[in-house]
């Protein structure tokens, strides 16, 4: 079966929100308590955030993941962070991060990163460990995987 990454205008996420929501609380059940669900549907609504969904190729509209991102403006680097990923389709979501890799220099964006559990190292390809961080260069052209 085919995954289709698809980015959510934010106009769209409070009729998706009863879908996504499962995916948002299993992700952030490892977020420390550092955020609530009703704090990432506010971001997504303001667009401080963006929604990410994976879509099954089969004919169905099936949500099978989710990932959000956000852009973070440091005083010298412009960032798209990885900031929630749930999902049974996650590995499938990894093969179009070229996708948000695209937006994201789009968006004036230097770098990718992610932070979270270990694991994430190993299904990142192109990312480093930086502390807990791990980021990717979107300045340099081509594939890094």
């Amino acid at each position: 079966m085919t995954t289709v990454l698809t980015g959510v205008r934010s106009e769209k996420i409070g009729g998706l929100w009863p879908r996504i929501r499962p995916f948002v609380d299993r992700a952030l059940s490892h977020a420390g308590g550092r955020y609530a669900p009703a704090d990432v549907l506010a971001a997504l609504l303001r667009a401080q955030m963006q929604l990410w969904v994976a879509i099954g190729g089969d004919g169905d509209d099936g949500i099978e993941a989710v990932l959000v991102t956000e852009i973070i403006d440091y005083p010298r680097r412009r960032r798209c962070n990885l900031f929630l990923s749930a999902g049974n389709a996650l590995e499938a979501c990894l093969e179009h991060l070229p996708t948000i890799e695209t937006w994201a220099r789009a968006q004036g964006c230097d770098a990718i990163e992610a932070s979270g559990r270990p694991g994430w190292e190993r299904v990142l390809p192109g990312f480093r460990r930086t502390h807990v961080m791990l980021e990717k260069d979107l300045s340099l052209v081509g594939d890094q995987s």
